[in-house]
């Protein structure tokens, strides 16, 4: 978890508070994980795809072809590098 809050950096006043839902976070997954192989599911759905033309599109950040070319290291749309996420579902 902590590898996690310094990859995605997220700002350090929030790191108490995953570090704290963590436990929680992993027994509610070991719940649904035993729950899919008690019950597993009969019919599965995916939802529609957005064309990365249409996302670069509705974000002027973001130029054309813009997607293709991203390396998947960094985010795509960022004011600043160093700048830390305070919301805490913003991603």
């Amino acid at each position: 978890m902590l590898f996690g809050l310094w990859a995605y950096k997220k700002h350090p006043l929030l790191w108490p508070v995953f570090l704290v839902l963590t436990p929680l976070a992993v027994v509610l997954h070991a719940i649904g994980a035993a729950w899919g192989v008690l019950s597993p599911i009969e019919e599965f759905e995916v939802t529609t795809k957005v064309a990365p033309e249409t996302i670069e599109e509705v974000n002027p950040e973001l130029s054309e072809g813009a997607i293709a070319a991203h390396d998947g290291e960094d985010r795509l749309v960022r004011d600043s590098t160093d700048e830390f996420d305070t919301e805490l579902f913003k991603d």
